[in-house]
């Protein structure tokens, strides 16, 4: 074999690749001596989901939908534009071997503690939703049991399947302690739970129900993630700007995790 022949890489697999970043934001190299204020990271892990697979490709899609994000600069309705505020990079996607779960569990986890203890927030998306339950892990292991804001159809609470599972990492997350139950809130939840002894509070979006049934796609499935990273990145330069949160209590509760 010759020697300049390119090796593939066996902790990251092919979908795995970072071919932009989020919104054009640099590539981080070094998460310890960055001055980042928050490390955007990729989950391409779709293995615990139990139904149609494809969530791996998410974090290229997210990337190549921010790209609308970038030309205009200040973003409606907000006045300013976000990165005179708050300096964002991108890691590119978390590594691990396809085939053995195990290994993205340890390594998203490893890599979520390294930016805590950089003393930078974390903006992760993936991925199926399993990938919620090692960020959780390296939040609470930094600042304990945090308040939870879980917006889906599901509760992702049920006690069965296996270790590694889309529908159980609240339930496992509740049992290993990592989220305050009184202090978190799922929102648009329209299945089946256990009413009486649901461990987190449930709240029903007033004409939630009205507006799925009547436009589905109204907005595209990328449009609503977009908005939801947008919205933390700008809340987050808000609070900077106008001082009304300390800084590092921020940084304790601006995990956001889309899976």
């Amino acid at each position: 074999m010759s020697a300049s022949m390119n090796i593939a890489d066996a902790d990251m697999p092919i979908y795995g690749g970072l071919g932009m970043t989020f919104m054009e934001f640099p590539q981080v190299t070094n998460i310890q001596t960055s001055d980042a204020d928050v490390v955007v990271t990729g989950v391409p892990f779709d293995m615990a989901t139990s139904g149609r697979p494809g969530a791996r490709f998410g974090p290229t899609g997210v990337r190549q939908a921010s790209a609308q994000l970038v030309w205009e600069g200040a973003r409606w309705p907000w006045s300013f534009a976000l990165d005179n505020h708050l300096k964002v990079e991108d890691s590119g996607n978390v590594s691990f071997k396809h085939g053995e779960p195990q290994t993205l569990v340890d390594n998203l986890e490893a890599h979520i503690s390294q930016i805590l203890e950089s003393g930078k927030s974390a903006l992760t998306f993936g991925g199926d939703h399993f990938i919620t339950l090692p960020v959780l892990r390296a939040y609470a292991k930094k600042h304990g049991p945090v308040a939870l804001i879980h917006f889906d159809a599901h509760t992702d609470t049920y006690d069965g399947g296996s270790k590694y599972d889309h529908g159980t990492l609240f339930h496992h997350a509740v049992v290993e302690g990592l989220v305050d139950t009184e202090h978190s809130l799922q929102i648009g939840i329209r299945t089946s739970y256990n009413r009486k002894n649901h461990p987190l509070k449930c709240w029903m979006l007033p004409g939630w129900g009205i507006t799925a049934r009547r436009k589905p796609w109204s907005v595209s499935v990328s449009g609503w993630v977009i908005r939801g990273f947008m919205s933390v990145l700008i809340l987050t330069a808000l609070t900077r700007r106008l001082h009304r949160v300390p800084v590092r209590r921020w940084q304790q509760a601006s995990a956001l995790t889309v899976p």
